[in-house]
């Protein structure tokens, strides 16, 4: 789910729920999926994992696959309650076409009621792991591996069955407690230093420990941590029977251009700022020396901060940072979306702060402020059109008298859409490019967004677009594709509706076949009966190409 939509819709449930705890339920239990016509875009493969999935993603073309660019789809679950959760990590190779036969059938024929896949392998998450990533670690190893860090490091865990296990010298200690509940992805790998090769950023005390995985190099970089600490206070309740409640949030950390080398840089985006770690592209490590064995950065931004009325209720704001290249002149320039308030008093703004080429410059030095009154908003930024010029996504959701009976009388509520792109000739510093709006289903038992949220991360007909899913009544989805508006990137009308086969869910977009189009991972993170589907694309959407190009994916295309 995206950014954008998941603080607009979560705080429209929110409220809603605040106004009508008695409303009745508008979910609908069902066990059966919908028929899937032949005019629909997607055709429908039912997998079956161990308890609740909560998360997904596909890993590396499997070589035990008739197709050499089938990927593995990679799904952890979670099944029983703390303290005595058992989590997986389950993959599924080779998946079948969904209108044809089954590896599983007699004969391969295709069969009417195809049973559910069940996992290829299915992998024990130890208790003290907190997190899970996966790369090629291991170049010696079929596939790509899982890296599990926990407190003590990172290990590599192989996917092909043999069970082996590497731990990785240096990489511990971390200061990370196991976790008490559920699983979850964390990206640790990536190329991290200006650099195509392999390489870890690990959660240190400090900030993080780059580690490179083929011979152990490692640089300690300091980031700034948010950390709050519940005692015993002088406001009620004053009683604090823990030692401590703390909460703590290293930065969101992204690879992007900060002074136009033509090498990827490390930003460390926060609340009040954002630090840059320069690459150099030389050295042993391709970051700059660092004496004592600890490297700051090359250089430190400050944003503008809340006021103090806003400060001590920060738990009532939200703030999201984007270094992206909004003008195509090869740097990064820096998003700042900040919202702040709830039903009676809320504001959103939206800056951005571009790269001149010394880096941008933050505080008030902006380019392009949008500003809301009575209304929380949240954003996207990537280049929706593939001009490789990053747009503005942005999602509205006013709070005010005609939206609060909306809520009540209805269970929906209005969110508005646009697209904006930088423009020194616009009076705010950003063109609007398009705008809709849609009206959302609150499903009142549960708190969240019936059907699905919208999202943008899928190029549902291959033409480079980033293409738009939105929730289309009971059990369906609507997709529009992206398209050449007149004043820039859009979004065309509905191109097709698919029926859906649950009532609530979370959705990723994967090429799972290698065709250059993208498939449909869907699944309920709250249920516990286990299903995942895969909405394998059928390439009939207007624009697709009559006969998509198979195509293996780059060693750093992101999975």
């Amino acid at each position: 789910r995206s950014p954008a939509m998941r603080g607009a819709a979560g705080a429209a449930a929110r409220a809603a729920l605040a106004l009508a705890t008695a409303a009745a339920a508008l979910a609908h239990e069902a066990d059966a999926a919908p028929d899937v016509p032949d005019s629909a875009p997607f055709d429908l493969l039912e997998l079956r994992v161990p308890g609740r999935a909560v998360q997904a993603w596909s890993l590396a073309p499997s070589v035990s696959c008739p197709s050499p660019l089938a990927r593995t789809l990679l799904v952890l679950s979670v099944d029983g309650v703390p303290p005595r959760e058992r989590r997986r990590a389950n993959g599924f190779a080779c998946l079948p076409a969904a209108n044809g036969g089954s590896p599983a059938s007699e004969g391969g024929a295709e069969t009417a009621e195809r049973a559910p896949i069940v996992p290829s392998f299915t992998l024990p998450i130890p208790r003290d792991v907190v997190g899970v990533d996966s790369a090629d670690a291991r170049p010696d190893w079929p596939g790509d591996e899982l890296l599990l860090v926990a407190g003590d490091g990172l290990r590599v865990l192989a996917t092909d069955g043999s069970g082996a296990v590497q731990r990785v010298a240096g990489s511990g200690p971390l200061p990370l407690p196991a976790r008490t509940r559920a699983a979850s992805r964390m990206p640790v790998a990536g190329r991290c230093n200006g650099r195509d090769e392999l390489s870890v950023l690990l959660p240190t005390a400090g900030g993080v420990r780059w580690l490179r995985l083929r011979d152990g190099a490692r640089v300690e970089l300091a980031l700034p941590i948010e950390s709050d600490y519940r005692n015993a206070t002088a406001e009620p309740p004053a009683d604090a029977p823990e030692l401590t409640t703390a909460t703590l949030a290293w930065p969101a950390l992204a690879m992007a251009d900060d002074d136009g080398d033509g090498r990827d840089d490390l930003f460390a985006l926060w609340r009040f700022g954002a630090w840059v770690f320069r690459t150099t592209g030389d050295g042993p490590t391709g970051f700059a020396p660092a004496p004592g064995g600890v490297l700051g950065p090359t250089r430190r931004a400050e944003f503008k901060p809340f006021s103090d009325e806003e400060e001590i209720r920060h738990a009532a704001s939200d703030v999201q940072i984007f270094a992206r290249d909004l003008d195509r002149d090869g740097r990064a320039d820096l998003v700042v979306d900040r919202t702040m308030g709830g039903m009676l008093k809320s504001w959103a703004s939206t800056e951005v702060h571009r790269n001149g080429g010394a880096g941008a410059e933050t505080g008030d030095a902006h380019v392009a402020r949008l500003e809301t009154q009575g209304a929380i908003a949240g954003v996207d930024v990537l280049d929706l059109d593939g001009d490789a010029r990053s747009e503005i996504f942005r999602t509205l959701l006013a709070f005010n008298a005609r939206q609060l009976l909306r809520f009540v009388a209805t269970g929906r509520a209005r969110v508005d859409f646009s697209v904006l792109a930088l423009d020194a000739g616009a009076g705010d510093g950003l063109r609007e490019t398009w705008r809709d709006s849609v009206s959302l289903e609150l499903d009142w038992t549960t708190g969240r967004i019936a059907g699905v949220f919208p999202d943008l991360r899928g190029d549902w007909n291959g033409d480079g677009r980033a293409d738009l899913v939105l929730p289309d009544g009971a059990r369906r989805i609507a997709i529009r594709l992206g398209e050449d508006g007149e004043h820039g990137a859009a979004f065309g009308g509905t191109a097709a509706v698919q029926p859906f086969p649950l009532d609530a869910a979370s959705i990723e977009a994967a090429d799972l076949d290698g065709d250059a189009l993208d498939d449909l991972v869907a699944f309920d993170p709250r249920s516990p009966d286990g299903r995942v589907f895969v909405l394998r694309n059928r390439g009939v959407l207007p624009g697709t190409p009559t006969a998509p190009v198979l195509r293996a994916a780059e060693p750093d295309e992101p999975r």
